[in-house]
């Protein structure tokens, strides 16, 4: 699949979100799951995910589960790839 399709960029980015802000903490107000991103051999978290980003950094981007590690991106295009080859699914 080709991410460097911007509109399958922006596609992922949405749902991203989507998935972030479901997370749930008893304590917090608005809490929405944060996206780490390696940068400058240093992990930072954001909260807001641009569609400009490379897509190498896209991809390697994921939650932080304590000790674990869930590549939201990479399992996203994943999904994307089987809507295609299953239900004929298209982005325009």
């Amino acid at each position: 699949m080709n991410v460097e399709c911007q509109e399958l960029k922006k596609l992922l980015v949405r749902m991203e979100s989507i998935i972030g802000n479901e997370c749930y903490n008893q304590y917090a107000l608005n809490f929405r799951y944060p996206v780490t991103i390696e940068i400058d051999e240093k992990y930072e978290k954001f909260w807001n995910i641009s569609s400009t980003l490379d897509t190498e950094t896209l991809v390697a981007s994921h939650y932080k589960f304590g000790s674990n590690k869930l590549y939201i991106f990479s399992a996203l295009v994943k999904i994307v790839e089987m809507l295609k080859t299953e239900y004929n699914f298209r982005i325009e």
